[in-house]
């Protein structure tokens, strides 16, 4: 019976001094977290540790949990590098001043406050902790596998040819691509990629499950080719067969001996050099700046940047021969007629449905025979298929200065559009000319009414490294 009284004395003395944890904490800190910049905390911040009882739900003071004026508060942070000063007490606020050490780590603080009801005497009594949070600079999700979501089409050849221009589409198949990014990362493309099936599995010693993997066709490649159909399109040779027609017929004006045929033939160049030139060009437009401002805009490049938790549109180019010969074995295949017989030999598909399905620009038929598609790797995965750096910075290329030009007669406002017009400067002449409005695709500027069109203007990038002569012509009534 002595021991074991002397075992329930013991019991209760240890229970007496057992702290029992709270279920939630007695004050809310706000803000509630620090982030690092450059690797960095703040060295002080300014915190506010709100009484979370203080107030009822109707949000009336409550005159019993209010804060003792007459009371020394103080705030101790658990974690090492935090320290505060003395608060500054309100009703239901403490208002402190937090300093961060250089040698703080990031994790959870809880700050403990301490109140001291009499200062002559050193007891303090618990009132409870806020919980404060000091995140690390990349903090984010990390993922048991990476989160990307990816889908793609092939656009039909009308659609990009409207949008890049007819020379496009002529070699390459134009392809969206919808990329989001929810791998807690930061995510740098180095390229876009088909998986297709090796046209000769099985054959010559390959293996029948044989495949090929394929990029995409760089952004610079696309844009050359752009740039190289818009100087032989139809409709650019037609225009300067105008111009060089003009051109000739000026030429041959001093070999008129008569005065009035001479001034006949004078006259008539000058209509087709001239006024049958501009209507040509009013009629039947050049777009090759907006193709390529449409390219520059969509086109994904080597280098794209994906933040974290953002979704990305863009367009990819796959060369047409990358899949001539897989389409060609694939239309015999679908298109070789059935044995009439069993065991039998098959008839020779027709000749004109092969080479139409062969040469066939249907987008479900050339996403099938594309395969699969691959970012840099052979799979989907974290490692093989992107770079992952959260201080990388984008490697896009700026587009080239491009630009074409026409001027309101009536006003005599001169409008340029194309694309990098960012900073650009005009020069008519020798004069420099104010800008009335600016954009990256547009920029405008005021001549003098009674200036003749066309004319010529000179442009020059913020950088000083392009210039562009560009031609001013009447715009359209």
């Amino acid at each position: 019976m002595r021991y074991l009284s002397a075992l329930l004395l013991l019991a209760t003395a240890c229970a007496a001094q057992t702290v029992t944890s709270p279920s939630k904490a007695e004050w809310t800190a706000t803000p509630g977290f620090v982030r690092q910049s450059s690797g960095k905390y703040p060295s002080t911040l300014n915190l506010v540790l709100y009484k979370n009882d203080c107030r009822d739900s109707s949000g009336q003071l409550q005159d019993k949990n209010k804060l003792a004026s007459g009371s020394t508060y103080e705030i101790v942070p658990t974690g090492t590098g935090v320290t505060t000063d003395t608060p500054t007490i309100g009703d239901c606020t403490l208002t402190v001043k937090l300093t961060i050490d250089a040698s703080a780590q990031s994790g959870f603080q809880f700050l403990m406050v301490n109140e001291k009801p009499d200062p002559s005497k050193p007891s303090t009594s618990s009132r409870g902790f806020a919980v404060f949070a000091m995140m690390d600079a990349t903090a984010g999700a990390t993922p048991g596998s990476p989160e990307v979501d990816v889908i793609w089409d092939v656009v039909s050849k009308h659609v990009c040819a409207d949008s890049f221009g007819k020379h496009v589409p002529e070699s390459l198949y134009c392809i969206e691509l919808k990329l989001g990014n929810n791998s807690g990362h930061s995510l740098q493309l180095a390229g876009v990629g088909f998986k297709i099936r090796h046209p000769f599995a099985g054959k010559a010693g390959i293996s029948p499950d044989a495949s090929l993997v394929s990029a995409n066709t760089a952004y610079q490649t696309t844009r050359s080719m752009a740039q190289a159909g818009g100087d032989i399109s139809s409709r650019n040779m037609a225009y300067k067969a105008l111009e060089a027609t003009g051109l000739i017929m000026a030429s041959f004006t001093p070999f008129f001996k008569n005065t009035n045929h001479k001034a006949n033939w004078s006259t008539a160049s000058s209509i087709v050099s001239g006024a049958l030139v501009q209507g040509f060009a009013l009629i039947w437009p050049d777009n090759t700046v907006r193709e390529l401002t449409n390219l520059d805009d969509q086109a994904f490049r080597d280098g794209k940047l994906i933040n974290n938790n953002q979704q990305v549109r863009m367009m990819v180019f796959v060369d047409k021969e990358l899949i001539r010969g897989q389409m060609k074995q694939r239309c015999t295949q679908l298109l070789t007629p059935a044995p009439k017989t069993p065991g039998g030999s098959s008839d020779s598909p027709d000749a004109s449905d092969l080479k139409k399905c062969q040469n066939s620009d249907d987008p479900t038929i050339v996403k099938v025979l594309l395969g699969d598609l691959v970012i840099v790797g052979d799979k989907l995965d974290y490692e093989g298929r992107m770079v992952v750096d959260t201080g990388v910075t984008s490697q896009e290329v700026t587009p080239a200065l491009s630009a074409s030009a026409t001027m309101d007669t009536g006003s005599g406002t001169v409008t340029v559009t194309g694309a990098s017009l960012s900073g650009v400067t005009v020069t008519m002449g020798n004069a420099a000319q104010t800008l009335t409005s600016q954009t990256p695709t547009q920029l405008q500027f005021t001549v003098d009414t009674k200036t003749k069109t066309p004319f010529d203007i000179q442009l020059k990038s913020a950088d000083g490294k392009q210039t562009q002569k560009v031609t001013v012509q009447a715009a359209p009534k």
